[in-house]
């Protein structure tokens, strides 16, 4: 899990103008880790998205239209066809998911302490990213409270 915290307060909607996420990967898996303390809140997010729209428009119309279907290779049922997809998905942040002593930081992004001890307090709204090392995005949220 990457967090991308902005330097103002209220700064997330401002930093989100001129995001590119491919950008900031590139620059995430360019960085070392280091060890430190980080804080961040426990929290639960949820989303859902209709896909049949989506699929239709990138001309995948067949699977959806019930004389057209073919299913065959999944099932000897000649009559089945999709009606509908919904793709729902849900990240839990809690201190059990929040084990990790390293974290993967921009240089510009993170706090020192009088000491060296690298600290990052996420105590304003962020970007969320979770990715795999290969660079696929599983899931992006922001989190206000």
């Amino acid at each position: 899990m990457f967090i991308i915290l902005p330097y103002e307060k209220f700064g997330l909607s401002k930093m989100l103008k001129s995001f590119n996420v491919n950008e900031l990967l590139d620059l995430m898996f360019a960085r070392n880790s280091i060890e430190g303390n980080v804080v961040i809140p426990k929290f639960n997010a949820e989303s859902s998205f209709e896909l049949s729209q989506i699929l239709r428009h990138l001309k995948i119309n067949d699977a959806f239209d019930a004389s057209n279907a073919d299913f065959s290779g999944v099932t000897a049922d000649a009559k089945i066809h999709i009606s509908r997809i919904l793709q729902k998905v849900s990240v839990k942040v809690s201190e059990e998911g929040t084990k990790a002593a390293a974290a993967t930081v921009l240089e510009d992004i993170y706090i020192s302490n009088d000491d060296g001890t690298f600290q990052f307090i996420a105590d304003h709204p962020f970007l969320y990213i979770l990715a795999d090392k290969n660079k696929n995005i599983y899931f992006v949220g922001t989190f206000y409270n």
